[in-house]
């Protein structure tokens, strides 16, 4: 019975992680059903499922790790600009929230001018991440700022 969860329907209090998942679930067990009817062994079965999701992902490590390296030799001047903006104590939040605006834009235009968009193999239509230090009030989430 090694593909009887491919008949399985989410239930009330089936996680949804699961439920989304599953799909991926039951193609691995698949894919390691077929390696395992070539060689009749477990643990090369696991291996040849290893180096082909490994093949399968390679292109994103790729682009990935470009990405990354292009970043951290963009870093000291992005950490000249962010110097350049940083905000002073006692500075009333306004002013502060436009130097960071202003940083954020010099940001971009580096990013733009050095073809070095992190997101840039996203859909246009992926919100933003939000930023961690600016908690989210009504009126102010991550779609509101397009």
């Amino acid at each position: 019975m090694l593909f009887a969860a491919t008949t399985h329907t989410a239930k009330a209090g089936t996680s949804i992680i699961g439920t989304v998942l599953h799909p991926i679930f039951v193609l691995v067990g698949y894919v390691l059903a077929f390696f395992y009817g070539l060689i009749p062994n477990y643990a090369v079965a696991i291996a040849l499922l290893t180096i082909a999701v490994m093949i399968v992902v390679f292109p994103l490590t790729r682009a990935s790790a470009r990405s990354m390296m292009r970043m951290q030799l963009l870093a000291p001047e992005m950490k000249k600009i962010q110097t350049r903006y940083k905000a002073k104590p006692g500075m009333p939040t306004a002013e502060r929230q436009e130097l960071r605006q202003k940083m954020n834009e010099e940001v971009m235009a580096l990013l733009s001018r050095e073809r070095s968009e992190p997101d840039r193999w996203l859909p246009a239509d992926v919100p933003p991440v939000p930023d961690p230090d600016r908690p989210l009030r009504r009126g102010q989430g991550p779609l509101e700022d397009r």
